[in-house]
């Protein structure tokens, strides 16, 4: 735990982002923010209470002010009482309050006693605010009800977890600023990227420590990338994906060598098949692309037909969006077909034609002598791929390859799901009611966003990969416009139903590692990582509509998988976190930049350590080698609410046990301490 520095004096307005002077630095005393005195430490306290009948407003004090040049909220601590406390002892009780987290060890930067949590609805007997104690580390933001507060709640205390930001990872901060007047001041807002608001008042004179801590709050969320939590300093615990021994699984193996381990982490448990893929010989691994020259947003090693060489598919790349050609993503272990995946081509208006993208696409067709056709199953509804032609995009002319088939899936693009998604995180905002007319209109607002039937059309895509590779023995290309959102989706559903190792907890994480982060889902940008602009059009919840699916289907086989709905509740909340490195950047090529697998952890070498293994275990696990008997229905759909609902008080889903202890295994130091 780190020592309290003493108080040192700022004798001017405080500005999280300014440098205290080097004067006021060298001074042991405080100044009175109410009359403007310059006090010793010894008699600030009694001087403040003869103060505050005069001038309730907050005092405002600095502690462990640090060198001249450094700023407040990097070297010092913003610490206000409102409740006639010294500094000090303010700041003593913020040290109480995380004391069991260790939080201090991520330096705490301000602590506001007496702030008011502003509810945003009253309606569980918790009334309309609650008083207590709000602190922000360079990290982390946490309200702690004071005792009098849950005291006088009584019985409706009960609730408080519900409502209460409890070590909020400031990497799940959307937004922060000023809002509505409550009770004659301005609040503070602060919006996560789940859509749960937390507004916060600080009393009639308390407007300056609200901006303040606004700006405290917006340096420490929206900095840059290597100075979120994953980078503290601190003991990096790794858990290496395989992509040899993944493939080597399928029987596609490489002359060039048959592991890429380190032997230094571990790796993600990897059976060997029975009996290869009878298609595998096939199918080589390359490693053209090993300094991201061919693609730069793809993994360094890529399946292609063995039938071509590295020339021709680095030739094949241009010919789409981003480079991302196309490359296999998996291999039935009966019918030898094939799941590959790429971008869209680069046709335009004119139709554009590349030999090398078709001599590579009669190849993966040819890498499956029993099937008569190739089918390319592009995500998109049919008018947008025609409208990404005037762009200089679009289709694949059908009629320049051989035996070949096209066909849209009609999934919505990211601004669809996006906007899908506000609306359903509106309506679950909302109290309950056990009103039948309120339940009805509920019930007809739930439809009307149409996260649903965006469930159901994304899981017919999906069924249209598995009907083709499954039971038509034929293989399929699946693309959307870049190859990294909805291509993702389709791709990893599809295999999880199709192979059971991917139902396992290993097995899910290489999946995630494999399609999700080998191949560049943009994790950065459709999370707004460290970026203020709220209304960024590229944002969108893309990976969590995929975990979303994932427990859909694993509600219709409930069995068939070793892990619960506890493990992807905990994935969400880890891939907003900014605590591990796994969900980091956009791309391989930007995490080795960034020397991720060197100085961060991976989220599966702690959810898989022996002290948590157990949580995520499905107790009803009966082992389903075959094909998952998933259907596409509303019907069959239904609202996730062990997850949307968590956070409403009636819905007793308090605060994700899924991940209720993570952030207190060893969390890192300050990075910058």
């Amino acid at each position: 735990m780190q020592r309290l520095q003493p108080l040192l004096v700022a004798s001017r307005s405080m500005d999280p982002t300014a440098d205290p002077p080097a004067a006021a630095l060298e001074m042991q005393g405080a100044k009175c923010t109410n009359c403007g005195a310059m006090l010793p430490f010894d008699e600030v306290e009694a001087h403040t209470a003869q103060c505050e009948e005069n001038a309730p407003a907050l005092a405002l004090h600095t502690a462990g002010g640090g060198e001249s040049g450094k700023e407040p909220g990097e070297e010092g601590r913003l610490v206000h009482s409102g409740g006639g406390l010294s500094a000090a002892e303010v700041e003593a009780r913020a040290q109480a309050a995380f004391e069991h987290a260790e939080m201090l060890r991520e330096a705490l930067v301000v602590a506001v006693d007496g702030a008011q949590l502003v509810l945003q609805s009253p309606a569980w007997g918790l009334g309309d605010a609650v008083a207590g104690l709000l602190a922000v580390t360079r990290f982390t933001l946490s309200f702690t009800p004071s005792a009098m507060a849950v005291e006088a709640l009584g019985a409706a205390a009960r609730w408080l977890p519900s409502v209460l930001p409890q070590k909020l990872s400031l990497n799940c901060v959307e937004r922060v600023m000023q809002s509505r007047p409550w009770r004659g001041a301005t609040t503070l807002q602060v919006v996560t990227k789940e859509k749960r608001v937390f507004e916060f008042a600080f009393g009639a004179a308390g407007d300056e420590v609200c901006a303040q801590v606004e700006a405290a709050i917006a340096a420490h969320a929206f900095r840059g990338p290597s100075l979120v939590l994953a980078f503290a300093p601190h003991m990096v615990r790794r858990w290496e994906y395989d992509v040899f021994a993944e493939f080597a699984r399928m029987g596609v193996t490489t002359s060039a060598g048959s592991s890429s381990s380190t032997g230094t982490h571990p790796t993600l448990e990897l059976p060997m098949p029975e009996l290869p893929s009878p298609t595998a010989h096939l199918w080589r691994l390359s490693q053209a692309n090993s300094l991201f020259r061919i693609c730069a947003t793809y993994p360094p090693v890529l399946g292609f037909p063995a039938s071509v060489d590295d020339e021709l598919v680095t030739q094949a790349a241009r010919f789409r969006s981003k480079d991302r050609l196309p490359a296999l993503s998996w291999l039935h272990p009966r019918t030898g077909a094939a799941i590959v995946r790429c971008a869209q081509p680069l046709t335009g208006l004119a139709g554009r034609r590349s030999p090398a993208d078709e001599q590579l696409l009669n190849a993966i067709k040819a890498a499956n002598p029993a099937s008569g056709t190739l089918h390319i199953l592009d995500a998109r509804p049919r008018a947008n791929a025609l409208g990404n032609s005037v762009k200089g995009a679009g289709y694949e002319r059908v009629a320049n390859y051989d035996s070949v088939d096209l066909a849209y899936m009609d999934i919505g693009n990211i601004h669809v799901v996006r906007s899908s998604m506000g609306k359903l995180r509106d309506l679950v905002a909302e109290p309950s009611s056990s009103d039948p007319a309120a339940q009805s209109k509920w019930l007809s607002t739930l439809e009307s966003t149409r996260w649903l039937e965006l469930q159901r059309t994304l899981l017919a895509a999906v069924l249209a990969v598995v009907e083709f590779v499954d039971r038509a023995a034929e293989s399929v290309v699946v693309h959307c416009s870049d190859g990294w959102d909805r291509t993702a989706q389709m791709c990893a559903l599809a295999e999880l139903i199709l192979d059971p190792y991917y139902r396992t907890l290993d097995g899910f994480a290489v999946l995630i590692e494999k399609e999700w982060c080998s191949f560049g889902y943009r994790f950065a940008r459709r999370a707004g990582q460290l970026c203020p602009d709220y209304e960024d059009d590229q944002r969108a919840p893309i990976f969590v509509q995929f975990l979303d699916a994932v427990w859909q289907i694993m509600s219709q086989a409930p069995s068939a998988f070793e892990f619960n709905e506890s493990l992807l509740i905990a994935i969400i909340d880890a891939r907003y976190s900014g605590r591990y490195g796994t969900f980091l950047f956009d791309c391989p090529r930007e995490r080795l930049d960034h020397r991720v697998d060197e100085v961060t952890s991976s989220l599966w070498a702690v959810l898989f350590d022996s002290a948590r293994r157990s949580r995520w275990l499905n107790p009803n696990y009966s082992p389903d080698p075959g094909v998952l008997p998933v259907i596409a229905s509303l019907t069959r759909l239904h609202l996730w609410e062990a997850y949307f609902m968590r956070w409403h008080p009636h819905m007793r889903y308090v605060a994700s046990a899924a991940l209720s202890d993570l952030d207190d295994a060893s969390p890192p130091p300050d990075p910058l301490g």
